[in-house]
């Protein structure tokens, strides 16, 4: 019967998506939906990139520490070679040293963008990062490679995971604790990204707003007015003047303390000509209009390593059965934790909850695409076992019966994990060894 299912499957993942009729279906499909695309585009990725900058400074961090502000890929077209073994597209990370150098030295980054006298304030009020041989003792924030990640990465992650405000603290609250990420950054990055987004919705602001998403704002001509939540959870009213004040600036009762500044009348951002834009803001400008440029051949990488031969018959194709020895692997832990979950917790919805927590703990550590995830790759094990208790008995899950299925389970983790990332990138590998030869 298992053995019918999993032909069945591969059957169904094939047809849906790597067969000649699945491709040109899945492109039909994609292609259709280039104006959702495109005003998603500029909602998002000004809105995070923006936010993340304005919350990564406050502890020094440069640009190209801060994911989702740096997670940017071009494109490049495939050789002869490279086309005849499957590979349509391939993704290399934008060269950042190039066209923006200074976003690998954050005090160069705070020199050739924003205006001196504000960035020599910024600097005395910032938490400054200890670098080895760099840092002074004691005037520091000493972080550890945890806390680091998860300021620069996986906070953000969070919140696009978990859109419920409730959900988004009880596990930030979690990470927070194991991290030593000091307390209220949940509450700063939802207080910013509240801002930043009310900013965007219910006013015009330059560099945030697409045309036509934002509207026409109460004020006075000179400076907007907008409704925002409080910390209480009332709706306010606050002024702002420009973008810089919303990613900056102290907004009391909705910012917390220390972790937004007094604003100047002029412009922070520097501007040598008026007309030019700050040059963070021709990064984002470039970032969009490159993924918008991207768009059609956007689906072709979900076709990469999957050759014209391979498109007829699901036996001869690799993807299929790497698919396959992928879901071998989820099936096995599937069945161990069936077969080890205690009476009293066997039910269908308990049962599925328990099998998707041992999943969850292999795959958290496991990505091959890694943005978002590399704090809980840093924690220490037991520290990251902590994360993990504490997130499924937030959900209804006994901590004990956890406990006994995750020491089930650990003699073989490890080897686990590696088979899941092995596999995960292996056709892709082979492929590209493969085209390297034959040029």
């Amino acid at each position: 019967m298992r053995e019918h299912e999993n032909i069945l499957r591969k059957q169904k993942y094939f047809e849906k998506l790597l067969s000649s009729d699945g491709q040109w279906s899945v492109l039909d499909r994609y292609l259709g939906q280039y104006q959702l695309f495109a005003r998603q585009v500029w909602m998002d990725v000004p809105l995070y990139d923006l936010t993340t900058l304005g919350i990564g400074l406050m502890y020094l961090m440069a640009p190209i520490e801060l994911e989702p502000l740096n997670v940017f890929f071009e494109m490049e077209l495939p050789s002869l070679a490279e086309l005849d073994l499957g590979i349509y597209i391939k993704f290399e990370p934008f060269d950042f040293s190039i066209e923006f150098p200074d976003f690998t030295n954050i005090l160069d980054f705070l020199e050739f963008n924003f205006n001196w006298i504000w960035y020599y304030d910024f600097l005395y009020n910032a938490y400054w990062k200890a670098y080895w041989g760099i840092g002074m003792y004691d005037f520091s924030l000493y972080d550890p490679s945890p806390f680091r990640d998860y300021l620069r990465s996986s906070i953000y992650k969070l919140r696009q995971t978990r859109s419920a405000d409730i959900s988004f603290t009880a596990q930030a609250t979690i990470l927070q604790d194991s991290t030593g990420a000091p307390q209220p950054q949940d509450d700063v990055l939802a207080s910013r990204l509240t801002l930043m987004r009310q900013g965007q919705a219910e006013a015009f602001v330059l560099g945030l707003s697409p045309l036509g998403a934002g509207r026409l704002s109460k004020g006075d001509g000179v400076r907007a007015t907008i409704p925002v939540y409080d910390a209480e959870g009332n709706i306010v009213e606050i002024e702002f003047k420009r973008l810089e004040e919303l990613q900056f600036g102290l907004f009391l009762g909705i910012t917390p303390l220390g972790f937004g500044c007094l604003m100047p009348d002029d412009n922070v951002y520097n501007m040598e000509d008026p007309k030019r834009m700050p040059n963070i803001m021709r990064y984002i400008n470039k970032k969009v209009k490159t993924i918008l440029q991207q768009f059609a051949l956007t689906p072709l990488a979900w076709f990469n390593s999957v050759s014209w031969r391979e498109t007829a018959d699901y036996h001869a194709c690799e993807r299929v059965t790497q698919y396959d020895s992928l879901q071998a692997i989820r099936q096995a832990v599937e069945s161990i934790v069936e077969s080890k979950l205690p009476e009293g917790e066997r039910n269908p919805v308990k049962t599925r909850q328990y099998q998707n927590a041992l999943l969850q703990y292999i795959s958290w550590r496991a990505k091959r695409h890694k943005w978002g995830f590399r704090a809980f790759e840093s924690l220490p094990e037991e520290d990251y076992d902590r994360v993990w208790l504490d997130t499924w008995e937030q959900q209804g899950l006994n901590r004990g019966v956890l406990t006994y299925l995750l020491e089930a389970l650990r003699p073989c983790l490890s080897s686990l994990r590696e088979q899941k990332y092995e596999l995960g990138r292996r056709v892709r590998q082979v492929r590209e060894r493969l085209s390297k030869m034959l040029m």
